[in-house]
């Protein structure tokens, strides 16, 4: 519906009677109201919000997603104090130089120029692109999963996380047009880099994954996967 800068990042308003997500064992429907987008400075300086083994990626794409109880009302979920509200999905984005690739990446970041300062958007931009071209290539039945909060304040730790395992490749030159174009609100104003939570402890909290696949997988693996794997055509 729009793109938007916020201050603090490049977030897309998407139509939350139109998209929604369920399935890969999550408690119910969950409506997609918006996806943003964490980055570090250029190709140069990594800047997702999770690591794996150590590793940080380019960039981080978020779907945010409110159980279908909360009527599509993120405030809500959040006032509830549910470990459940909130369902995000995150996408690690790596670079790569095979342009053909990256086609939708190279129209959502033409749109760059025009909310280069905080609080400029601009309407009607998903006619162009879909949901499923801008995660090209990435397996969604291969995920971490845990519980856990927002990356923004209040931080409020209502949020099942579901980070897919496959990066999304777009080009190196169009993940840095996110931090040569857009600006912080700031005065004077300052290019927006680097917008991305720094690692936390776990705090006790249990990451899984699936299992390597093989005869002895379980049950409930399989279960998930195939489910994950239906649900994530975008209902």
């Amino acid at each position: 519906m729009s793109i938007m800068n916020t201050g603090e990042s490049v977030q897309v308003k998407l139509d939350d009677q139109k998209i929604a997500v369920q399935g890969g064992d999550l408690p119910g429907l969950y409506n997609t109201i918006q996806f943003h987008l964490h980055w570090g400075n250029g190709s140069s300086s990594p800047g997702s919000e999770h690591t794996v083994d150590g590793k940080r990626y380019l960039m981080e794409l978020h779907i945010l997603n409110v159980h279908s109880k909360y009527n599509r009302n993120m405030a809500a979920a959040l006032a509830a104090n549910d470990s459940t509200g909130l369902a995000v999905l995150g996408f690690f984005i790596e670079g790569t130089n095979e342009q053909n690739k990256t086609k939708s990446w190279d129209i959502l970041t033409s749109f760059l120029t025009n909310i280069s300062s905080s609080g400029h958007k601009t309407l009607d931009i998903m006619n162009k692109i879909t949901m499923d071209s801008l995660l090209e290539g990435v397996n969604r039945t291969k995920y971490y999963r845990y519980r856990g909060s927002l990356t923004t304040p209040n931080c409020t730790e209502a949020v099942i996380w579901t980070v897919f395992k496959d990066p999304i490749k777009v080009s190196q030159d169009l993940i840095s047009r996110f931090s040569t174009t857009t600006f912080f609100k700031a005065s004077p104003s300052v290019l927006m880099t680097n917008n991305f939570r720094g690692v936390q402890p776990l705090n006790g909290r249990v990451v899984t994954s699936q299992e390597v696949a093989s005869s002895a997988a379980t049950p409930t693996i399989s279960i998930i996967t195939v489910l994950l794997l239906s649900s994530l055509c975008w209902l």
